[in-house]
């Protein structure tokens, strides 16, 4: 998911890890430069990721949430606090407290975006008859007080999910993105959408400010996984011409690969483009019918899934530019 999307602003909570094992994990992340709440023993943690194309300053931190002003392309400045509310009732209410426009002194375009472990209404879980009044009035009371807009969504409906049979399955919408009025007049075309579970009881969600990126065409590359097909050096005698040389033999060895990928080894992008969709397919099913088959069949698919992502890891072991 994070290399599909490849995000500006990356944002991980409830990490659970710090000192120097989270500064390994930052680092070899990729990101220019990286800010964190620690964890607390195995609980709690925020960290928070950018590229260098960002001024990104730390204006508040709080166990629950950091509070960050956001700069980029000449000047354009808004506001950003990233959430991870406790689970307990009591502490969250130090939250709604704390994360205060007046408190924080907000001027500028302001997002809330995360994991909130609150509902605004019955409708947002999977039990409604069961969910607690006090979870829902304290986080309502405090998103009108703070005068913010859920931006809704697209995707699954529930944002996190836990249980493996019909019997013990639960699901709730706890993760969102809010914002002020001004961002909305200055950010139109914010999207929201809510990407397929793999590894965790969450679901990653991500929100998309700026129009897409065009990606330039992506330049050939061998595949790690291919040497160990059977059929692999037939297809590799069969393009090669032994009367040429190596670089006259490329075009037509590129060429073959692509098509021997393509109809034989099977694309693993591919596979996996399918796999994803035919997992959140069975996901956004969950938030209406979790009984224990379709449970089943979402633990088979997440696990090839899982076979297929370890293949993508060792695919690329060499990327010739000059190839087309």
């Amino acid at each position: 998911m994070f290399g599909k999307h490849n995000p500006d602003i990356l944002c991980l909570l409830e990490t659970k890890t710090s000192g120097n094992n989270a500064d390994d994990i930052c680092i070899n992340l990729g990101y220019a430069k990286w800010a964190r709440v620690e964890a607390l023993g195995f609980s709690g943690g925020i960290w928070i990721l950018w590229n260098e194309e960002f001024k990104i300053d730390i204006l508040h931190s709080h166990p629950q949430f950091v509070h960050l002003q956001v700069e980029r392309n000449m000047g354009r400045i808004c506001i950003l606090s990233v959430v991870y509310g406790s689970p307990s009732v009591h502490l969250r209410r130090r939250l709604w407290r704390s994360l205060n426009r007046s408190k924080l002194n907000i001027f500028a375009p302001w997002l809330v975006a995360g994991d909130f472990n609150a509902v605004v209404s019955n409708d947002e879980t999977s039990s409604p008859d069961n969910s607690g009044h006090v979870r829902n009035s304290d986080f309502k009371t405090w998103i009108y007080e703070e005068e913010l807009i859920d931006l809704g969504f697209s995707g699954q409906k529930f944002t996190w999910k836990r249980g493996k049979a019909e019997s013990t399955f639960k699901g709730a919408r706890l993760d969102r993105a809010l914002c002020s009025f001004d961002w909305i007049e200055k950010f139109p075309n914010t999207k929201v959408s809510h990407l397929t579970t793999l590894y965790s009881d969450h679901c990653p969600v991500l929100i998309e400010i700026d129009k897409p990126r065009i990606f330039t065409q992506n330049p050939f590359k061998f595949q790690g996984a291919w040497p160990r097909h059977p059929k692999f050096l037939d297809a590799v005698r069969e393009a090669w011409k032994q009367d040429e040389t190596a670089w006259a033999n490329k075009d037509s060895m590129t060429n073959k690969l692509k098509d021997w990928n393509r109809n034989t080894f099977g694309n693993i992008h591919h596979r996996k483009s399918r796999l994803l969709k035919r997992l959140d397919g069975i996901q956004n099913h969950i938030d209406q019918v979790n009984h224990s088959g379709i449970l089943r069949l979402e633990r088979k698919i997440r696990r090839e899934l899982e076979e297929v992502l370890h293949q993508e890891e060792i695919m690329c072991v060499l990327c010739v530019t000059s190839w087309k």
